[in-house]
């Protein structure tokens, strides 16, 4: 359990009252790791928040060539963990004890879920980070997402787009204006019909290109590149292809209207698939493109992080086998009986440290 006067200064939950606050305490568990001991790893789902109590923690990542990064240390009281606290996403990076020993208190995401779920009221009052906020709203609104994907990028086309597809709307409507303007002037019976025409078309095929346009959609999640197109009544499709069979992004920026208001094309090329991807009149192709290079680099990274694991393991195991089987026969019994008393346990129950 944590004090609640340490609870109130975190600024996520800086926002609670008292009672709520002390509702929200015993939910944190305090784990005491040892130097060297790894808290969270990179590529593993983000199942916790992290309050550091005492001591010094670093934070690496292997990037896509297998090279090692340490990006900062963290010291007390540093929090970490918010986005994994909410979105369950992957870990970017590890995080590992960087001095004798250290302190931490752990509000498990599964436990949080479950506190939410019964006080939902709280959540208005969380100061969630504005970032976090934003993959929070498109979660909601796309509901066939997974466990622990968020949206990065969420577009329509360009609105230059809707103007193009709003010249055959406009030429006819200057038809009918033309004819029921020739009809008045003529006096001819048929004008107020044309007129009517006039409103109808122009309300009608106004209002249907709009929706058309509004309702296709550019998207770019942490596991997948995703192109909704839907029409009304007729049409409603979507393709999409995993970040990992993406095997290049091409961006073209052609003509005046393009580079003056900042719209292009981005192919986006898979393996695996009989048709790529296109993202016609994207607004800020560029970003778009950055943005999926960025999740392939996650990606790779943590392929070749999971790859270095699995060689370090082979070594260990290598080592303990030459020097101490015995040892090696006690460290597979425990982890033989852990995975047993992991199946074991019942729904919803949370082993607390």
């Amino acid at each position: 359990m944590i004090p609640i006067e340490q609870l109130k200064k975190i600024p996520l939950f800086a926002q609670l009252s008292i009672e709520e606050l002390a509702r929200l305490a015993p939910l944190f568990h305090r784990h005491t790791y040892q130097v060297g001991e790894v808290v969270s790893q990179q590529g593993t789902e983000g199942d916790a928040f992290y309050v550091i109590e005492s001591g010094r923690l670093r934070v690496r990542r292997v990037d896509a060539g297998g090279r090692e990064h340490v990006l900062r240390y963290i010291t007390a009281p540093g929090t970490f963990g918010e986005t994994s606290l909410f979105t369950g996403v992957h870990r970017d990076a590890t995080v590992d004890v960087f001095s004798k020993e250290a302190a931490l208190l752990i509000l498990p995401k599964r436990e949080f879920d479950q506190f939410l779920n019964e006080h939902p009221d709280l959540l208005s009052s969380l100061d969630v980070h504005h970032e976090v906020k934003k993959k929070l709203d498109t979660q909601r609104i796309y509901k066939w997402l997974l466990p622990g994907e968020i949206v990065v990028i969420n577009t329509r086309r360009h609105w230059y787009a809707l103007i193009l597809m709003l010249r055959i709307p406009i030429l006819v409507l200057l038809a009918l204006l033309v004819l029921a303007v020739i009809a008045s002037l003529l006096s001819w019976g048929i004008n107020l019909v044309l007129w009517g025409l006039v409103g109808v078309w122009l309300i009608g095929a106004g209002a249907w290109t709009v929706v058309d346009w509004s309702n296709d959609y550019y998207i770019l999640t942490n596991r997948r590149v995703v192109h909704i197109e839907k029409v009304v009544f007729i049409l409603d499709q979507r393709e999409e292809a995993p970040i990992e069979q993406v095997a290049n992004v091409q961006e073209s920026v052609t003509g005046v209207a393009a580079r003056t208001l900042g719209f292009g094309d981005v192919h986006v090329e898979t393996s695996g698939r009989k048709s790529d991807i296109d993202f016609t009149f994207a607004p800020s192709a560029l970003r778009i493109r950055s943005k999926i290079f960025e999740q392939m680099d996650r990606v790779r990274s943590r392929a070749a992080f999971e790859k270095r694991e699995r060689m370090r393991a082979g070594i260990r195991q290598d080592l303990i086998e030459r020097l101490d089987p015995a040892a090696l026969r006690r460290a597979q019994a425990r982890a033989a009986a852990a995975a047993a008393a992991k199946l074991s346990e019942p729904p919803g129950i949370v082993r607390k440290k």
